[in-house]
Order: structure tokens, then C-alpha cells, then sequence
């Protein structure tokens, strides 16, 4: 089981005002499909989860936990910096941190 996956599918399924019955129809699951995912008895599969995505507006890297994950690692603040003094590098041709020329995001 991936952990806090259940909780997430919840959450998106709250924010989209979705019953356990209208994500599983949408879903092309039982309604104890969605009821196991969300109490972490399964995993959905990877199809599922695509749908899941798309149903919901919602990334992959949302439901399998690695926002946070990432964003933890690497130290990112969940407020936004000025891309211009988030580094010291040189401003000339390819930026270290990002290898399409300048002005390419």
C-alpha cells in the first residue's frame, strides 16, 4: 500500500463534490473500489489512477505522495523567490540549473 494514498483520493474526491458512487462510475469501478482505495485496503491500478487524474484534476505525483516529497528534499518554501536571485550563476548562454537556453522556461 502506498501510504496516505486513501486520504488523498478522499481529499480530491471532496474537492470535486463527488460521492464514493459518482467517482467510481466515472471511474468504471465499484462503488467498493473507490470505498478500499480511500481506506487503503488497495492500490488502484495504473489505469485507474490516470482516470483518477483526469476525473479529478488532479496529478499522480498528488495521489502518490511525492509533492511533498520532493519539495521536502529539495527545500522548496511554499512561497514563491524571484527566479533572478534564486542562484548566483553567470546569466550567460545555458543556465546550470536549467538547460534550455535563457528565456526558455
Amino acid at each position: 500500500m502506498i501510504p496516505g494514498m486513501g486520504k488523498r483520493i478522499r481529499e480530491a474526491r471532496d474537492a470535486k463534490n463527488l460521492t464514493q458512487t459518482e467517482l467510481a462510475n466515472a471511474l468504471g469501478v465499484q462503488r467498493q473500489t473507490v470505498s478500499n482505495m480511500e481506506r487503503e485496503r488497495s492500490d488502484p491500478s495504473a489505469t485507474i489512477l490516470k482516470q483518477m487524474c483526469l476525473v479529478t484534476e488532479r496529478s499522480g505525483d498528488f495521489f502518490l505522495g511525492l509533492q511533498m516529497v520532493v519539495k521536502e528534499s529539495i527545500g522548496i518554501q511554499e512561497k514563491e523567490t524571484n527566479k533572478e536571485d534564486a542562484c548566483s550563476c553567470p546569466a550567460e548562454g545555458r543556465h546550470p540549473h536549467n538547460p534550455l537556453p535563457l528565456g526558455v522556461p
